[in-house]
């Protein structure tokens, strides 16, 4: 029978802090992580603390791609703040809650919407040709959804430049090539901000048969269709996911003049 003692250790936090903090809107993942940040910090009496990605996973049960984006998450929300330029930075809490960037809240709309709503992204500078990925016609939904979604066409265009025309692994009927313009869509909305340049760097880095991971294994011969973005690994992480705590682990990306 768990037992809990404030001799065992305690909290001692601002209670006008812990207010803000309780209504302010954040996922799971990045509350488990803010949880352990607040322990080791405020939980010793530290205004920050020194904390590796293994405390994290250790302490939240969080595999390491997913503690990775709750961190960005929490930084880019402005509650947390990262320092120190060494191997393992140290983390606060931002006390200004007034500089907080709250999530916005989620909002269910009719599928009608939902498209309106996708138009978003921002097209390519210059009309994409669809007959050059589609080959044929595709009839009906196929030739609407690359129509919408240009950059998800423009992906598919560049994986296609990585493939040997006889390829067994190039899309052939009509459903295959909406399914690979689908799974673009979903890898740009996943990776937010700036998400058709990331899926691109991930296509151009990933199918580059010259990158090998630790000069041994090359991911060009094991990522030969765009369908493995939505796979997930042994540990259950996707591997659009994998990819990109990868390539950021080997250099720093940067779109605009925004560091990710």
């Amino acid at each position: 029978m768990a037992n809990p003692q404030i001799e065992d250790g305690y909290l001692r936090i601002s209670s006008e802090l812990w207010r803000e903090l309780r209504k302010i809107r954040i996922n799971g993942e990045a509350m488990q992580v803010l949880m352990f940040i607040i322990e080791k910090t405020y939980g010793f009496q530290k205004k920050e603390d020194i904390i590796s990605i293994s405390q994290f996973e250790k302490a939240t049960g969080i595999q390491k791609p997913h503690v990775i984006r709750a961190i960005k998450k929490l930084i880019q929300m402005d509650i947390v703040a990262q320092k120190g330029n060494g191997v393992i930075p140290s983390y606060c809490i931002q006390k200004d809650y007034e500089k907080w960037k709250p999530l916005p809240k989620k909002v269910t709309l009719p599928k009608k919407a939902i498209g309106v709503a996708q138009k978003g992204n921002k097209p390519l500078p210059k009309k994409v040709p669809t007959k050059d990925i589609l080959k044929d016609t595709i009839k009906d939904k196929g030739v609407l959804f690359a129509k919408e979604y240009p950059n998800a066409v423009k992906i598919v265009q560049i994986f296609l430049k990585t493939l040997d025309e006889d390829s067994r692994y190039r899309p052939k009927t009509d459903t295959k090539k909406l399914e690979w313009m689908k799974c673009a869509q979903w890898a740009i909305n996943q990776m937010g901000k700036h998400g058709n340049e990331k899926v691109i760097d991930i296509i151009e880095y990933f199918r580059n048969p010259d990158n090998t991971d630790n000069g041994k294994f090359n991911w060009a011969d094991n990522f030969k269709s765009l369908m493995k973005l939505k796979k997930t690994n042994s540990e259950g992480v996707t591997y659009l996911d994998y990819f990109w705590e990868e390539l950021n682990s080997k250099e720093v990306l940067e779109y605009g003049n925004q560091k990710v």
